[in-house]
């Protein structure tokens, strides 16, 4: 027979059941006890295993089921920035699309104007060019064919007739001009008719004819050469026009390409992100569906589970009961038991309890614990003062100590991983959040250091724009200068000229009639003087007008280099302050994002103290606790098993104490 009892109570209990059937009955019964006993902490233990897992499992499967859903929740807001900066690039594009197509027509129609303008002008030119050179030669054989001024001894008549002839076939000579030039012509066509029939003309009709018609050409020749130089002019400030459009427009096509391209850039970076966000989305949208449908299945499998569990727990229960009533029919309807368990619990209870008292006091020495020690003193006055039932109370007080150790384990355990996730989070967050703010910090350095070093690019381009604007000031007063001496000047040689010409005239014209005056000596030096005079006027009128000519050359160049620089720079300075404000706008965004991040960080900051404060400013770690915990119940548990026969020789003694309370 196998004992389940220790001690002087196995021996008693093995005597009466030699040979009895209630021994065998009794025995049977407490063998099925036990096999239930054993089956239930089997099952418990298995139970305390799978809920175990289920609790570490529901944890991972939430952790993963919450990362997945910010994942998601983070994918699907990064998708709708890089929509809303797709669509906003596409917009730009357009713009700079259909900006840079504007500027290149116009370009193109600028050109073609030009070219049509040059072409032109060439052909006036041409046409001008012919002209003048016609005249000059006219006027070359006009004046070879008069000898000393004297009509009188003009030879080559008729030369000067084919010379006239050619001169009104020319096609820049107007319609009035050439009605001159012909009736010039008739003229001389008529004086060389009465020349063969009466000889030869007056001196003075012929010499005045001939001056008619190089006074005609000289004046021909004049507006063929203002025409020419006006042309040229018209030509030249054309060109200039066309250049300053041309820079204007080709500086807007240059920057409008670049930022083109670089909106392209972007645009294809976004589409980028773009999609590798959507794929990431999907992937991750079908992990948390995965991940909720396996964690729904798990709740309902350990529900389940712990369902079966319950139902188990309360079947064995109710047997258990069902046993523990027929042991104690059996034992209440027979004395054999209880007087032979009587016979062996004289003693042993003060012996038992003792022990236990002893026990309980080592196991607070060891430990080094006040309660444990406060406890064993309770024990031990219960012992010693007696009365009803006091080892059931000492060892109910042991219960109570373990229980209350194994809550403040448990309590101790959830607190620590409460701790440890919570810290774990925590320091997650935080450097998260310290990551994010460094980047945002860096980005906006960057745009603020870029937007700097534009401001003061944008500074030297508007220092050298003024410089440049009162630089021309100064050149438009000094050719308002320059020009009004020059209209004084030209008026007054011109004055003097036309004044000794008149003289001249007058004294050509007298000495002329008085071919026989005895004052033909001095008249002549008079002339040569006058001539002299005429000359220098002259020289000096035209060196006027060329200084003129060449000073104004000088300033339309130089105002046109400063007009064109003027734009260029214009236009950096435009686009340098959008950029600067491009910067602006993305600095304040970042700085906006950096607040909040920071904001975050520092509740984060904030709670994590908190954390620090409750988890680890602790005098004993988790660890040491725990183990001393374990210790102490582990000790009180093994007192109460090693004790388990006295315990259940009172619980006989009280049986038949109230058995004869009864009778």
């Amino acid at each position: 027979m196998k004992c389940t009892l220790i001690g002087s109570l196995c021996l008693v209990a093995g005597a009466s059941a030699s040979g009895s059937p209630i021994g065998k009955v009794l025995e049977m019964i407490a063998d099925l006890e036990q096999k239930n006993i054993a089956e239930g902490d089997a099952t418990q233990k298995v139970y305390e295993e799978v809920a175990e897992f289920c609790s570490d499992r529901q944890k991972e499967v939430s952790f993963e089921v919450s990362t997945g859903e910010k994942t998601v929740a983070s994918l699907k807001a990064s998708i709708a920035k890089d929509s809303a900066d797709i669509e906003e690039l596409d917009a730009k594009i357009s713009d700079l699309v259909a900006s840079n197509a504007g500027a290149t027509k116009e370009l193109k129609k600028a050109t073609d104007l030009r070219k049509t303008e040059s072409a032109d002008f060439a052909t006036v030119e041409k046409d001008l060019l012919a002209t003048i050179d016609t005249l000059e030669r006219a006027s070359g054989i006009i004046s070879k064919n008069m000898n000393g001024g004297s009509f009188a001894q003009l030879s080559g008549v008729s030369g000067l007739t084919s010379a006239l002839k050619l001169l009104v076939e020319a096609q820049a000579v107007g319609t009035a001009d050439a009605s001159k030039l012909t009736a010039l012509l008739q003229s001389y066509s008529n004086n060389d008719e009465q020349d063969e029939e009466a000889g030869a003309p007056a001196a003075a009709v012929t010499e005045n004819q001939s001056g008619g018609i190089l006074d005609l050409l000289a004046d021909l020749q004049g507006k063929a050469e203002d025409d020419l130089a006006a042309a040229r002019k018209a030509e030249s400030e054309s060109q200039q026009n066309y250049d300053m459009k041309k820079g204007a427009l080709s500086d807007e096509i240059k920057f409008a390409a670049k930022d083109l391209d670089e909106s392209k850039k972007s645009k294809a970076s976004s589409e980028e992100k773009k999609a590798a966000a959507t794929g990431e989305l999907t992937a991750s949208s079908k992990d948390l569906a995965q991940d909720i449908k396996t964690l729904n299945e798990l709740h309902a499998d350990c529900m389940s589970k712990a369902a079966d569990f319950e139902a188990e727990t309360a079947t064995r229960g109710e047997e258990l009961k069902a046993l523990a009533t027929a042991k104690k029919i059996i034992k209440e309807a027979t004395s054999l038991a209880q007087v032979s368990l009587l016979q062996v619990a004289q003693g042993e209870t003060t012996q038992s309890s003792s022990a236990l008292v002893k026990q309980v006091r080592s196991l607070a020495v060891a430990q080094k614990d006040s309660r444990l020690a406060r406890m064993a003193s309770r024990m031990e006055a219960l012992v010693q003062r007696g009365g009803a039932n006091p080892f059931g109370k000492v060892v109910g007080m042991i219960k109570d100590m373990i229980s209350k150790l194994e809550t403040e384990a448990a309590d101790e355990a959830a607190e620590k991983e409460f701790c440890d996730k919570a810290l774990k989070e925590a320091n997650e967050k935080k450097d998260a959040a310290d990551t994010e703010i460094a980047k945002l910090s860096v980005k906006l350095e960057q745009g603020t250091s870029a937007s700097e070093q534009l401001k003061e690019e944008v500074t030297v381009l508007q220092g050298e724009l003024a410089k440049l604007m009162a630089a021309q000031q100064e050149m438009d007063n000094i050719r308002a200068e320059e020009n009004a001496l020059y209209t004084t000047s030209k008026a007054e040689l011109e004055k003097g000229l036309k004044g000794i010409q008149a003289a001249l005239k007058v004294l050509r014209d007298y000495y002329a009639q008085q071919p026989d005056s005895g004052n033909q000596g001095a008249a002549g030096g008079i002339v040569s003087l006058l001539e002299v005079c005429e000359s220098d006027f002259s020289k000096g009128l035209a060196e006027v007008i060329a200084v003129e000519e060449d000073a104004a050359a000088a300033y339309d160049v130089q105002t046109k280099d400063n007009a064109m620089t003027k734009l260029v720079k214009d236009k950096d300075v435009e686009y340098k302050q959008k950029e600067i404000a491009s910067l602006e706008k993305t600095g304040t965004e970042l700085t906006t994002d950096r607040d909040a991040v920071q904001a975050e960080l520092d509740a984060v900051m904030q709670s994590l103290a908190s954390l620090e404060k409750q988890c680890i400013a602790k005098a004993e770690s988790f660890e040491s606790k725990a183990s001393k915990q374990k210790a102490e119940i582990d000790g009180l548990k093994s007192a109460l098993e090693s004790l388990g026969g006295a315990s259940l020789i009172q619980r006989s003694r009280h049986l038949r104490q109230a058995k004869l309370h009864r009778a």
